[in-house]
């Protein structure tokens, strides 16, 4: 009796050195998707500020009186989380805590004003407006509120955002006609700390704009790469990104491999020139319709002479001081230049003996207080032409 030939594929697949070949293919593949699914865990993590191990910035000595109140307020920092908003980018999310509301529009609430309030500040900004390291009284907002009894603050600031993205969600609020008695755009470190960045071209820019960029990529492709990519590979990619970008390596790298505007002087004036442009536009929209604007250079510990020995800033980013003074004193000149009267220059705000850093940017209540006891004092008086200041 005949045998019954062999299939060329079985031969294939009993074939010692294909049994190793595609074993170890197949390890590899394993392999790779526990860590693709790994690096999702701690993008996750990374991405939405969650600490496992709590927030060290409740260590410092500006929390000396209130410490365990100041880890309820990184603890409700933590646990908000935000969604993507038209033009502008992202907004938080409503949230209830012990320290942090955040209202159905997205914005962080103040206290209840004074009665009898009869005029209404719009605050635009970043992170440090939004009040990271403070409660709901301890942010600039609420305690310009508190200063200036006339007024009833609204807190649009966000984490992340710079001025032009304050100036598109101003004309949100004129789409909505809200009444604009005071608005105050704060900024400044943003503006740099994003358009500064190695590969950014063309400006404007904002925080997100690689990762909307990408996610638009992934929608569109619709391919088996894409699945592949999905999981094997995109978020092995996205965390060497992060490492990447990380303090302990951008050490290693050369003056201009992350923060490119020492390199460029024509991008230190684009740049400073981009966030006077948009407080100009949101000054011409406020003022045509009676209110009044305040624009302010936010306080660096770059410049000035606060106290900065509790914290470390310097090592954050390669050339990161350098880079921040060379564009502040570009904006400082562009002010003076151009004259105007409405824009303030608030980088000597928090010299002194005093803890009011927390970080590179943000700061605790204290120094919140003394930011909005000096935009209490210039609310208080009328415009006068700069060179009466």
């Amino acid at each position: 009796m005949n045998e019954k030939p062999t299939s060329v594929w079985k031969k294939i697949a009993q074939n010692q050195y294909v049994k190793l070949v595609l074993g170890n293919l197949i390890s590899f593949l394993v392999i790779l998707f526990v860590v693709n699914l790994l690096s999702a865990i701690a993008l996750y993590f990374i991405d939405n500020d969650i600490l496992l191990f709590g927030d060290s910035r409740t260590d410092l000595p500006n929390y000396d009186a209130s410490r365990a109140h100041a880890e309820e307020v990184f603890l409700d920092y933590e646990r908000t989380s935000t969604q993507y908003e038209p033009f502008i980018g992202w907004s938080r999310l409503p949230y209830q805590g012990k320290t942090t509301v955040i209202g159905p529009e997205g914005d962080r609430l103040c206290p209840p004003p004074a009665p009898g309030a009869s005029k209404i500040a719009h605050f635009f900004g970043g992170s440090t407006m939004w009040g990271t390291g403070s409660d709901d009284s301890g942010t600039i907002p609420a305690q310009f509120q508190a200063l200036s009894p006339d007024f009833r603050a609204v807190n649009h600031g966000e984490t992340g955002f710079n001025s032009r993205q304050g100036l598109d969600k101003l004309l949100n609020l004129l789409v909505q006609g809200d009444t604009l008695d005071l608005v105050v755009f704060y900024d400044g470190v943003n503006d740099i700390y994003y358009s500064c960045q190695k590969g950014v071209d063309e400006l404007p820019t904002h925080a997100r704009e690689t990762y909307l960029r990408d996610a638009a990529r992934k929608n569109r492709d619709r391919s088996y790469a894409r699945v592949f990519r999905a999981l094997f590979l995109d978020n092995i990619l996205a965390l060497a990104v992060k490492i990447n970008q990380s303090p302990a390596f951008q050490q290693r790298k050369d003056r201009c491999d992350f923060f490119d505007c020492l390199c460029k002087p024509e991008k230190v004036q684009a740049v400073a020139n981009e966030l006077l442009t948009n407080w100009s536009i949101a000054h011409d929209l406020v003022e045509a319709r009676g209110g009044r604007f305040i624009g302010i250079l936010q306080p660096s510990p770059y410049l000035g002479d606060p106290r900065l020995d509790h914290i470390s800033v310097s090592g954050m980013r390669q050339s990161i001081d350098t880079t921040y003074q060379l564009v502040y004193h570009e904006i400082q000149r562009q002010i003076d230049e151009r004259d105007l009267n409405w824009a303030y220059d608030f980088t000597d705000v928090l010299d002194g003996d005093e803890y009011f850093y927390i970080d590179y940017c943000h700061l605790s209540p204290n120094g919140n207080r003394k930011v909005a006891e000096r935009l209490s004092a210039i609310v208080g008086k009328p415009l006068v032409d700069k060179r009466e200041r």
